[in-house]
């Protein structure tokens, strides 16, 4: 297979990425507030001298990383934003095993740090397809993949598409879990706690209906999850709760799956709500699809991990790829480094192998770049 261009040491990549990512991990950036950090990174490509930096309509920012011949674009794209709030303490910290410690700091601040230094890895132009960058908004919760979205509505010259995850070294996606995201309002008569008890309580009925959820808890070898995010509802202590809502999140990988699980999941609300009104509102909806293991871009990516030493697994995963993914393009995900605790306060990243995600994602976009 091409490879790509080694022109610096592991430790001159490990040592520019870390720079970088103590530089953006401490600026919050939640949905929808990822403009301080898009301007950080706008700032850093002009810097880097990467071609046509710009933000989109919707916040994305774009670089062009290697200039081809064919008018089609490969992008290769790691998401701004963070799941944590701005009032949390975004302060790196440095353990004794020399692993960071930060909220964001491997979902995705990592991945968005370290994608230029594929300046130093990808040769610039060539035959083929144009290879792009693109620092993405709105990938996490209700999101809904909004910066990958347009990027699909907007680049019909679009040959392929290469999510990068912080913490996912050596984990492959080629399918993209699809998700119904809504919130489930309950409505009864309310009325007062003891002289109306023979009354149904709005809070009581959406616990049935979360109880009856929770009793079909898939297994962890079953592809489909569903779980309450978040409920509220109720008032005074002694007051009948006349209103209760929760947000609930379904995942498959499959369109038909997916339907399927809505439905059901709707009959279980019906049964846990039955004798109260109760409505349905769809928050979002993230695309879902996959591409075979024998497609080339799978192929490439599976190859560029064995060329450089680094074991590999196939796993299904939810990340900007699904938007290319749900419009049948070549799309899927590979991660840089190693980490855990996505999500949580306890979120933490080992830099060790950075320079080895590094080269293996370069050798896959060169191939990826390569003209059809």
């Amino acid at each position: 297979m091409p490879r790509s261009v080694p022109r610096v040491t592991d430790e001159q990549l490990r040592a520019a990425t870390l720079t970088r990512l103590h530089e953006l991990a401490v600026v919050p950036a939640p949905l929808e507030q990822e403009a301080a950090r898009a301007a950080i990174v706008q700032g850093w490509w002009r810097a880097d001298g990467l071609g046509d930096v710009h933000v989109d309509a919707v916040g994305n920012v774009l670089a062009r990383l290697r200039r081809g011949t064919t008018g089609r674009r490969v992008l290769v794209a790691a998401h701004l934003d963070t799941v944590f709030p701005a009032d949390v303490d975004h302060a790196l910290r440095t353990g004794t095993d020399g692993r960071l410690h930060g909220p964001g700091v491997g979902d995705n601040t990592v991945a968005v740090a370290a994608l230029a230094e594929l300046r130093h890895l990808v040769p610039g132009e060539g035959d083929g397809h144009d290879v792009w960058l693109v620092a993405t908004v709105g990938e996490e919760g209700l999101g809904n993949l909004r910066g990958a979205k347009h990027l699909v509505a907007t680049h019909d010259d679009l040959a392929a598409f290469v999510a990068v995850e912080g913490a996912m070294l050596g984990r492959i996606s080629l399918a993209g879990n699809g998700s119904v995201r809504a919130r489930v309002d309950v409505h009864g008569p309310g009325g007062h706690s003891w002289s109306d008890r023979d009354r149904d309580s709005a809070v009581h009925a959406a616990a049935r209906a979360i109880a009856l959820l929770a009793a079909e808890r898939p297994t962890r070898e079953e592809a489909w999850s569903w779980h309450v995010a978040s409920v509220t509802g109720g008032g005074d202590i002694n007051v009948l709760a006349a209103h209760a809502s929760f947000t609930l999140e379904i995942r498959a990988p499959g369109t038909f799956v997916l339907a399927a699980l809505e439905t059901r999941a709707r009959e279980l609300v019906a049964a846990g709500a039955a004798g109260l009104a109760w409505e349905w509102t769809e928050l979002g909806r993230r695309p879902g699809g996959a591409i075979a293991t024998d497609h080339p871009l799978a192929r490439a990516a599976t190859a560029a991990h064995d060329a450089h030493g680094c074991a590999w697994i196939l796993e299904d995963a939810g990340t900007d790829a699904n938007a290319a993914l749900g419009a049948g393009l070549a799309a899927l995900t590979v991660g840089l480094a190693d980490g855990e605790g996505l999500h949580t306060l306890e979120e933490w990243l080992d830099p060790a192998r950075i320079p080895l995600g590094l080269r293996v994602l370069a050798d896959l976009l060169v191939v990826a770049a390569a003209a059809d």
